[in-house]
Order: C-alpha cells, then structure tokens, then sequence
C-alpha cells in the first residue's frame, strides 16, 4: 500500500498555513472591486462598462500566469514567486492611483495586478497543501474561508479610502498588499522528501570463476555431497 511523507514540524506547517492566508487574502480582496469602479470612472473619465473590463482582463491575466505559475513551482521555490509575485500584484494596484485614461488602468490594474495574482494564488495553495497530505480537505476549505474573507475586508477598507482620497486610495492599498505578502513569502517553502535508505548488497571481492576455483568453495561443496566434513576443511 502507498503511503504518503507527512512533514513531522508541525510548527512549522502552521507557520506555512498563515502565510498562505495572509497571501491568498490579499489575492482575493481584488473582488471587491466594484467598491473602486465609480472613483476609477472620475478618474479616468471613462464609462462604467469600459472600468468593468479591466476586472475581465484581470481574471485573464490571473488564470494565464496562474497555469505558468503552477509549472514553474515544479521546478523553482515558491518563495522567489512569492517575492515576483507581490511586487507586481502590489505595484499594480499602486499604479491604479495614476490612471487618468482607461489604457493605463488596463496596464496597471488589469495586466500588473493580475498577472501578480496569478503568480501568488496557485503556488500558495499548493505549497501548503503539500504540508498537509493528510488534512487537504480541510486546509483547501480554510484557505476558501480567507478567499471570502478578503473582499469582506477591502470592500469597507477601499469604500472609505476612495471616499476621502479619491483614486489615490489606491497607493496605500497596493502598498499594503506588497509588505504583507513580502513579509510572509519567506516562509514559503516546499517541505523535503524522506531520504530513502536503500540496502548495499555485500559483495565478496570474487567473481564466480574465482569463488569456483577457491580452495574453501570446493571443500564447502564436498561437505555438501557427504555426511561427514573433511578435516582439511
């Protein structure tokens, strides 16, 4: 029966889990959306439906890189995603503050930020779900429970930052997501495998010529074929 290798620091693991929280939070605090799109149409002098697809682009750039991202962590540490990832997503939404054409807002909400989405979420999720093999079920649905916590949060949090900063309510937003996911993404780390302990087979410096031809084969071999042991032997 297969078994599977269960990380034996378990302080550790905790460590992993809340940082996965804290990142996949900000990841999915972008749902909340819909709280910036009336400050962003000022700005940009734009329609509501021209904001609304820089939350389409949004998704796309956060599902396109997310498959990169998910073959890259196979090969690569998660914590170099986790630093790539959150100053782009982070930088993103930072830029969103300049925006006055819609073009710019496409760049930085909808390409920056997306595509930092993209490269945090998936290798998030599965990094701390390799150091729960035996709760994924129940580490997937608490991570879910921060994906839905996020826009609860930012929905009040950019409510009021866009009512008394307008679109600059937006830097010190981006700027939070790039310090919180910094100061976790250090701790992503993928957990080692078991070091496999294989048998050294005992060899005895003959080939099976040699042992054929030894004196000690030979009286092992007679002893064998009579009931009494040679003296010689």
């Amino acid at each position: 029966m297969e078994t599977t290798h269960i990380p034996t620091v378990s302080g550790h693991r905790r460590l992993i889990f809340t940082a996965a929280f804290i990142i996949i939070f900000c990841c999915s605090a972008s749902a909340a959306f819909s709280v910036l799109a009336d400050t962003l149409v000022k700005a940009t002098r734009a329609t509501a439906s021209q904001v609304a697809l820089t939350l389409t682009l949004y998704q796309f750039f956060m599902a396109a890189f997310g498959i990169i991202s998910g073959r890259v962590i196979d090969h690569a540490s998660p914590k170099r995603l986790m630093y790539v990832g959150g100053f782009i997503f982070g930088l993103g939404w930072f830029l969103g503050a300049f925006a006055h054409n819609i073009w710019f807002l496409y760049f930085a909400i909808g390409l920056l930020a997306g595509s930092g989405n993209g490269l945090l979420y998936n290798p998030a999720l599965l990094t701390t779900l390799k150091w729960f093999p035996e709760k994924r079920g129940t580490i997937s649905g608490l991570l879910l429970g921060a994906a839905s916590l996020g826009p609860l949060v930012l929905a009040k949090v950019g409510a009021w930052l866009c009512a008394t900063m307008g679109a600059n309510g937006l830097m010190p937003i981006g700027a939070a997501y790039l310090i919180l996911i910094w100061l976790v993404g250090w701790l992503m780390a993928s957990p080692t495998a078991p070091t496999s302990t294989t048998a050294t087979p005992v060899t005895t410096g003959k080939s099976p010529k040699e042992m054929m031809d030894s004196l000690n084969f030979g009286c092992y071999y007679s002893s064998s074929q009579s009931p009494a042991r040679p003296e010689s032997c």
